[in-house]
């Protein structure tokens, strides 16, 4: 929980620094302080300390989920932008269904502690990379510096508020990541504990719902040749509703057993491939933020 409070808090201010400061400095920030803080929980003693180190990696490893976005935005047009969402959707997509099952082993074989010293590895990783990225937003399209930095980012979050297509595209992203945040923390007890699953055997569904994800979005990728944004995204939501509403169906009348539940959850979870990057690409273009 304090993970996801860091994460919301996170893109609130994130956003706007990225916007005055440029795109790099912020994103090598963040960066830094998500791999610190993994340091400091990889070491941390009482409870309150690793908490403590668990928010200000959530701070930091949120630079990344935003300013990525952000950086998409100011180098490509609308629908290139969706498909560069779609290859964003391979790790923001599928990184929180494999993780568990990564996680899971290195406590097995190392400890809890072995989690955090490799988030730690991770986060130099990253550090390079983003070292190795051109600054996307030039000088002359930052925000002016001259305005009070949390009054300007108050005012578009207002502005934001009161565009209904803005919620909208907001609320369509918020289904999908309820959808899989919801699948992730259920998952465990529904096909281990009901269906009788060993750690093993459970494997094996969750990391095919992952490849599920990650074929949907390459397949968002080729399918934007020839449909819009708009098509796939509201084809996205129906699905995942008609598929989640047949597996909650199906589970109350028990009819079918494990594949009554595994299969629906299946191609609800595959929708996401395609909600993801086109309600952040839609938002993007309904805001009139073009390439600069």
């Amino acid at each position: 929980m304090v993970f996801f409070v860091g994460l919301a808090v996170g893109q609130v201010f994130w956003g706007p620094v990225s916007d005055r400061y440029g795109r790099k400095r912020p994103l090598l920030l963040g960066v830094a302080l998500y791999g610190v803080a993994a340091v400091g929980c990889a070491l941390a003693g009482p409870v309150d300390s690793l908490l403590l180190w668990r928010m200000l990696q959530a701070l930091g490893g949120c630079a990344g989920i935003v300013i990525a976005r952000s950086m998409v935005r100011d180098l490509y047009a609308p629908v290139d932008a969706a498909r560069q969402f779609s290859r964003l959707t391979l790790v923001l997509g599928a990184a929180p269904i494999l993780a568990p099952l990564a996680g899971a082993a290195l406590v097995q074989a190392l400890g809890w502690r072995a989690i955090f010293a490799a988030l730690a590895a991770f986060g130099l990783l990253c550090f390079a990379a983003a070292l190795a990225l051109p600054e996307s937003l030039p000088v002359s399209a930052r925000s002016n510096p001259s305005e009070h930095p949390v009054r300007n980012a108050l005012r578009t979050y207002g502005d934001l508020l009161r565009d209904r297509s803005d919620i909208g595209f907001a609320l369509s992203g918020a289904l999908g990541q309820s959808a899989m945040l919801a699948y992730i923390a259920g998952a465990p007890f529904v096909f281990m504990q009901v269906f009788g699953l060993s750690p093993t055997q459970f494997g094996w569904p969750f990391g095919l719902n992952a490849l599920g994800l990650i074929a949907a979005s390459q397949i968002n990728h080729a399918l934007l040749a020839r449909l819009s944004s708009g098509t796939l995204l509201r084809r996205a939501l129906r699905s995942l509703v008609l598929w989640a509403a047949a597996m909650l169906g199906l589970a109350a009348l028990q009819i079918g057993g494990l594949w009554s539940v595994a299969l629906p959850l299946r191609i609800a979870l595959s929708s996401l491939g395609f909600s993801f990057p086109n309600a952040t690409a839609l938002a993007l273009a309904h805001r009139g933020l073009a390439p600069r």
